[in-house]
């Protein structure tokens, strides 16, 4: 019989100025750990992202406002597993056959991986915008298919540039995906 501990430690990951952020299921709002203005200081976010997000519905707060700890990402250095191995000899003498059985606990960190690959794409660190003109919120005029209706302004390359106005309150739409940087 054999009995032992096991000491697995996980570090926490790490990103540049501590750029994470997380979410307060209690009141409904992302949680960053500095305020947006901050964030709008150092340049990794803009006013205007912030105030579509906003006007989209996000709410922002800071870690003590979702009664947090000040660092949303925290070391786990100190895990103990318990292992437990058993082996025989059936048959007796020192060959043939073995019996053998373990029992161990591993502990393997949630898996993190997507969320922390993206980490400085999560909103409000980065947005999406768009421009359609099939979209009725979108178009010159307020109704769908406006490609269909009304002369094409925008030809691809000739003038295309600054077609999107991202200063706008209502650029960024409810439900646009938030995965290309500002």
């Amino acid at each position: 019989m054999n009995l032992g501990v096991r000491r697995e430690a996980h570090p926490a990951p790490w990103t540049k100025n501590n750029r994470y952020n997380s979410f307060d299921l209690k009141n409904d709002a992302m949680v960053l750990q500095e305020p947006t203005s901050a964030l709008i200081e150092a340049g990794y976010t803009t006013q205007a992202i912030i105030n579509n997000m906003t006007n989209n519905g996000a709410k922002y707060e800071t870690p003590q406002q979702a009664g947090m700890p000040a660092k949303l990402m925290r070391d786990y250095n100190l895990n103990f597993s318990p292992r437990v191995g058993f082996a025989c000899l059936p048959f007796g003498g020192t060959r043939g056959t073995v019996i053998r059985a373990a029992y161990g606990r591993n502990i393997y960190p949630m898996p993190t991986r997507n969320y922390l690959k993206n980490v400085m794409q999560n909103n409000p660190l980065a947005a999406s915008y768009s421009q359609s003109y099939t979209s009725s919120s979108q178009t010159v005029d307020g109704k769908s298919n406006q490609l269909i209706r009304l002369p094409q302004t925008v030809i691809m390359g000739t003038n295309s540039a600054n077609v999107v106005n991202t200063e706008t309150a209502t650029a960024i739409t409810p439900g646009t995906s938030i995965w290309s940087n500002p």
